[in-house]
């Protein structure tokens, strides 16, 4: 009831951005972004375990990541954290600060190529 509820007051404002990938009319996987200007923060996501051998939730990412930079979403903010599912994948997953992906523009293309540089002085 709370993301029924969070999604509900966001559509309203034009903040939500709710993406679900389907396989023959059935859906296998979602992705649940709120938007704040040009920064997205992906909130919830989940797909079908039986689908899992296709990758659905890589997939369902993928494209709300070039939708969103078609919208001019600079950022994807990634809140969940490692699911049994990607510890079998990885049980060695590392933690990181984030991931940043930048939408295909020149001002986009700066702003990564600022990243590349902050990360490699550091």
């Amino acid at each position: 009831s709370f993301y029924r509820e969070l999604a509900l007051v966001m559509a309203r404002a034009g903040r939500l951005s709710l993406w679900l990938l389907t396989r023959q009319q059935q859906p296998v996987a979602f992705l649940f972004c709120l938007i704040d200007g040009d920064r997205g923060f992906a909130l919830k996501t989940g797909f079908d375990s039986s689908q899992k051998h296709l990758g659905p939730g890589v997939l369902v990412q993928g494209c709300a990541m070039r939708g969103l930079a078609a919208r001019g979403v600079l950022s994807l903010e990634l809140f969940h954290p490692a699911s049994d599912d990607k510890r079998r994948w990885g049980p060695e997953i590392a933690p990181h600060d984030g991931i940043r992906v930048f939408a295909p523009t020149l001002r986009g293309r700066m702003l990564g190529a600022g990243e590349q540089v902050r990360r490699l002085v550091r």
